[in-house]
């Protein structure tokens, strides 16, 4: 249950006001379980962040300006990230999402956007899913590249270990 549970909510919360992304919970199943059951977690964790950015869609499309203050409050946000993203997705559209992930700009600071753009949700869903797929890919990629490079033949005992090398990894 909690396979299915956690990424769901994880990719929810995220979406909508937490702050850590659920990359932690994806990657920790990947270093644990490798690529086994990874897919449907991955897949899971997109359903949960597209159901959140599609509330705070609705949210930036009612209240606009009421949803700049309430994001800023939240950890790593600021009211020069929201701007600046806002006026990205007005001259890109959809693909500001895609530089955003690479910049580290939370995905709910585009869904409001999009919402109080009004740009057409049809597109703002398939866009979402893309770059909420590739980033939550590349994560576990990354993560599961590491841990088979350097840690899993060359550190004895490497699974009792593992998950403080995640944490390490997520603390720095």
């Amino acid at each position: 249950m909690a396979y299915v549970l956690v990424p769901f909510l994880w990719g929810f919360s995220e979406a909508v006001f937490f702050f850590i992304v659920p990359d932690v919970w994806l990657t920790y199943l990947v270093c644990v379980n490798g690529w086994k059951g990874i897919w449907r977690a991955l897949l899971i964790t997109v359903a949960g962040a597209l159901l959140g950015g599609l509330c705070v869609y609705g949210v930036g499309l009612q209240w606009s300006s009421e949803v700049r203050q309430v994001l800023e409050r939240i950890p790593g946000i600021s009211m020069p990230m929201i701007e600046s993203s806002w006026k990205d997705l007005a001259v890109r559209g959809e693909m500001a999402m895609a530089v955003g992930i690479l910049k580290g700009i939370p995905y709910k600071i585009f869904a409001a956007g999009a919402g109080s753009l009004q740009m057409n949700i049809v597109l703002f869903l398939v866009a979402s899913v893309l770059v909420r797929s590739i980033r939550f890919l590349f994560s576990v990629s990354i993560t599961l590249g590491i841990c088979k490079l350097f840690f899993e033949k060359k550190v004895p005992n490497w699974k009792a270990i593992r998950v403080w090398v995640l944490l390490l990894f997520w603390g720095a």
